[in-house]
């Protein structure tokens, strides 16, 4: 009970207690997107036309609300509030009360805006791009949902509640890849995203267990308090599995190597979805979870952190690099980028990684989206001309072979995609420089600090940032330079004479794309020491700054000269190696190293080979043994039912029936001694001699 005592004396200073208006405001928060659900999913047939404007309207109320607790909180003291969830009795006789509650800190009030305006603009984008699908009123139901799952998982202050809201973020996930579940395609991305996820999850559960085991709580922060009161070098094992837990579930959730092989696939769902998940939400909670557990993890665990997260950030860059699809490009793109925020974990600068985190949603969100468009165009485009529908069409309107030229006809989408593209690559004057070079620093100094070997990995991410302005180069080159490969009118791209799109889509991708400058993070385009976000998420990881003390203007100075040499080497690579695509090259098959590399290095075939193939070939063996099992207990219980059919048979005509002789005799011989007894006296003499005779004939003879 010690423990109990302590985190009873730490637990007040934990936070303030909620106002009674911020109560309100949270509830409000959850409940908004939650009544949309309910009001879609019940009611959505009777709102065809309305449905998408009233989730909006839902969206912007949760929004409004996420503001309201940012102003709040940004720069203050936390607000915490609990209540009795359930008591657990132990084995001692003692009950331990279980708490549960909402905790609101600068990170916490960044990620609620965050979620709540990238989820609203997907709304408003979608009401376009989603027009006239015969399941629209269901499409907004689920993407109220996640969201309300999704801030859920931030407002949690314990981990048993996080599990609870991130096992629902997979299902809702499982649920909008698969929203067209008519396509087989989109069917087998679902499946597989949930079965991937759930074999990190299940190193989430183990986490769960070990930290319950040590701290006797599931509280985040008054564990976090306990730290410096309990013996952890006799836990050392409880937490290495603690650590390592929750490294899986964030590797399943973020798609770290070897568990991003479902990212990719999971853009079979629509592209609103995919800007969603990839951008702000189901991706983003694993980096989150690293960072706010990040006091409970070992060397051990971080040092593997690192490592995965540096060579998940090189091969998923690899992988874009010769990718055909627009969509696929950006999904390995993102594996990449979150590979760089579980890198920045591991060296011990989280506030890094969730300052990448925030700038990677906007212009990551406006990426997506833009792709989006353009499909759009381009389904349009075969659409008006060819008179048929999509799915009859015979070319690819995601291949980026099929596009070309789209700058003159997409002008304004141009631009924004060349904004966007900037941040993502690194360009200075963008918000993605600023995080890009907050984790380079980071992994720079990490290196300086340790062996020799360590600077494989600042090595490895600096060639993660040529490869990243190789790939999208050669994605800006592909789409929007060059002529237009499919003999298409001009005018049948533009969504009418005078409008490239309409506005639902082009604006929320207008508003992410300003947001990708620099000026909204830091005062300083740049550095990131100036931005008012990193010091303000420091404080709420309770970690110290990864700025050196002194001696930082040297090694950014160094730091931004290399890492723009490596963006203006990976744009000449693209541009020197770009090849004019013909009709031909279609059917020509890539062959050699490109090869491996658009393939995801044969990952999901040696998973296929390894687990997927034996685990079918067990069931059919189980299968096989359960017919052979089914059959023998079938062979058996018919053997005894013949058995007990002989026996009724016996027992009717053998027992009974010798027992029915038995009375017949018997009855029978009563009747004949009945009927001897006649009364008549000359009967009774004649009896009488009839058996004199017999016994004289038994003596005699």
């Amino acid at each position: 009970m010690a423990e109990l005592q302590t985190l009873l004396l730490v637990a007040p200073v934990l936070g303030q207690s909620l106002s009674l208006l911020e109560r309100v405001t949270v509830a409000g928060l959850l409940l908004m997107p939650l009544l949309s659900f309910l009001s879609l999913f019940l009611f959505g047939r009777k709102l065809p036309r309305h449905g998408d404007w009233l989730a909006i309207g839902f969206m912007g109320l949760s929004l409004t609300g996420a503001l309201f607790l940012f102003s709040q909180v940004w720069g203050q003291t936390p607000l915490h509030s609990e209540f009795t969830w359930f008591l657990l009795p132990q084995p001692n006789g003692e009950v331990v009360s279980m708490q549960a509650g909402v905790y609101l800190d600068n990170l916490t009030a960044v990620m609620l805006v965050l979620v709540t305006f990238i989820s609203l603009l997907v709304m408003v984008f979608s009401v376009g791009y989603m027009k006239g699908d015969a399941l629209y009123a269901r499409y907004y139901a689920y993407l109220s949902l996640f969201t309300a799952c999704m801030l859920g998982l931030l407002l949690a202050d314990n981990l048993l509640v996080l599990f609870i809201c991130w096992e629902l973020v997979g299902f809702l996930s499982y649920l909008l890849i698969g929203f067209w579940y008519q396509r087989q395609a989109a069917a087998k991305a679902s499946t597989k995203a949930f079965l991937v996820n759930r074999i990190g999850d299940v190193g989430f559960l183990w986490a769960l267990f070990a930290f319950f085991a040590v701290f006797k709580t599931f509280n985040i922060n008054s564990a976090q308090a306990l730290l410096a009161t309990l013996p952890l070098q006799a836990e050392q094992g409880v937490m290495l599995l603690l650590g390592f837990g929750l490294l899986a579930g964030a590797m399943g959730k973020s798609a770290q190597f070897p568990l991003q092989v479902w990212l990719p696939d999971a853009m079979q769902g629509p592209t609103p979805v995919s800007a969603l998940i990839h951008a702000a939400t189901m991706v983003a909670a694993g980096v989150y979870l690293l960072a706010r557990c990040f006091p409970f993890f070992l060397p051990e665990v971080l040092l593997t952190m690192a490592i995965i997260g540096v060579f998940t950030a090189f091969i998923g860059a690899l992988a874009a690099s010769q990718q055909q699809d627009i969509k696929k490009v950006l999904a390995f793109s993102t594996i990449s980028q979150l590979g760089y925020m579980v890198m920045g974990v591991g060296v011990g600068a989280p506030e890094a990684s969730l300052f990448h985190l925030i700038t990677h949603a906007f212009f990551k969100a406006s990426l997506f989206l833009i792709s989006g468009i353009v499909i759009h165009a381009i389904q349009h485009a075969w659409h008006h001309h060819s008179n048929k529908i999509l799915f009859e069409a015979p070319i690819d309107v995601q291949d980026m072979r099929n596009m070309g030229g789209l700058r003159m006809m997409l002008p304004l989408t141009f631009v924004c995609y060349g904004i966007s593209a900037g941040a993502l690559v690194g360009l200075p004057f963008f918000s993605g420089f600023l995080s890009k070079e907050a984790l380079l620093l980071a992994s720079v100094q990490w290196a300086q600090a340790g062996a020799g070997w360590q600077w494989l990995l600042p090595g490895f991410g600096f060639a993660t940032v040529l490869l990243t302005a190789y790939y999208m180069a050669r994605q800006l080159l592909l789409v929007f330079f060059g002529r237009p490969r499919l003999k298409l009118p001009l005018k049948s791209y533009k969504y009418s004479p005078r409008q490239e799109v309409s506005w639902t889509m082009l604006a929320p991708v207008m508003l992410l794309t300003v947001l990708s400058l620099w000026v909204f993070f830091s005062w300083s385009p740049l550095s990131s020491e100036q931005s008012w976000l990193v010091p303000q998420i420091a404080s709420a990881l309770a970690a110290n700054s990864f700025f050196p003390a002194n001696g930082h203007q040297a090694h950014i100075s160094w730091i931004l000269y290399l890492s723009l040499a490596m963006v203006v080497l990976g744009g000449a690579l693209a541009f020197f190696t770009r090849q004019a695509v013909r009709a031909k090259q279609f059917t020509k098959p890539v062959m050699g190293w490109r090869y491996w590399l658009k393939n995801q290095f044969f990952l999901n075939e040696a998973y296929a080979f390894v687990v997927v193939r034996p685990t079918l070939a067990l069931g059919r063996l189980t299968e096989k043994t359960d017919h052979i099992l089914n059959y023998g207990l079938h062979a058996f219980s018919k053997g005894f039912v013949a058995i007990s059919k002989l026996i009724a048979w016996g027992d009717r005509w053998v027992v009974d029936g010798a027992v029915q002789v038995v009375g017949w005799s018997s009855r029978q011989v009563g009747h004949l001694g009945r009927s001897l007894q006649n009364g008549n006296i000359q009967s009774y003499y004649l009896f009488s001699l009839l058996g004199l005779v017999a016994l004289l004939f038994w003596l005699f003879y």
